[in-house]
């Protein structure tokens, strides 16, 4: 038969499980989102920083070669990183200045030289982000063949997120694995608190019960009572001996 005291520790063993399981999909579905959202908000910041720096460099002048190095060395800079910043440039920019080796363009890309519409999109490996480079007035002394609003190129952030999300998700994991027995600790103190009680309880009604005289009634009143479930319990032993 099943014991009070284990009742009490199979419920918290099934309270702890319940209670990482649940936490466990709840951070994780909280903070893969987060995770994506700051990886969305830092590719825009950074194509429009990279953009604005580019733009800063073209204003004074610089020559093809001096651009052309600017932007490979934002390129490099993120090698190691979980990013990868590409240019590519409008046929406008490629029939004044000569194409460059900048591999096939796929639909968005494409879309995006045409359109000068910035897209993004989020996947379980990371973001992608296309910020058009459109030609502003200060830009036509050197771009010639464009007017204001042109598309000139287009700058792609890549970011991914799979390792970090994978070890947010393991150091959680970690976490909540440590925390989870201190609810099975608790429930073994409260069982053995119980079993100690109930035990002091049994063995003092036994030994009233074995010290009374015959034909009277134990003196239920020097049985000491902890909780209050022993005194009606006690209350019924009166009771039955009275009957």
């Amino acid at each position: 038969m099943l014991s009070i005291s284990r009742l009490i520790l199979v419920v918290a063993v099934a309270i702890a499980l319940a209670l990482v399981a649940g936490t466990y999909l709840l951070f994780t579905g909280f903070g893969d989102r987060m995770l994506q959202q700051s990886a969305v908000q830092h590719s825009h910041s950074l194509a429009k920083v990279t953009f604005t720096s580019m733009y800063q460099i073209m204003n004074q002048g610089w020559k093809r070669d001096q651009v052309e190095a600017f932007a490979n060395s934002v390129s490099d800079s993120v090698v190691g990183m979980p990013m990868k910043i590409d240019f590519f440039r409008a046929d406008l920019v490629s029939q004044q200045y000569g194409s460059v080796n900048q591999g096939e363009l796929d639909d968005r890309l494409a879309t995006a030289l045409r359109t000068g519409q910035e897209w993004d999109s989020k996947s379980e490996d990371g973001v992608r982000f296309l910020l058009p480079m459109k030609a502003k007035s200060e830009c036509l002394g050197c771009h010639s063949n464009a007017k204001a609003g042109d598309v000139l190129g287009v700058i792609r952030i890549e970011t991914g997120y799979q390792q970090l999300m994978g070890e947010t998700r393991l150091h959680l994991m970690l976490v909540l694995l440590m925390l989870a027995p201190l609810p099975i600790v608790g429930a073994l103190i409260v069982a053995a608190v119980l079993d100690s009680r109930m035990n002091g309880f049994v063995r003092n009604l036994d030994e009233v019960i074995d010290a009374a005289a015959p034909g009277k009634a134990p003196d239920f009143n020097s049985v000491e009572v902890r909780f209050s479930e022993f005194r009606e319990l006690l209350g019924h032993f009166k009771r039955l001996v009275k009957g």
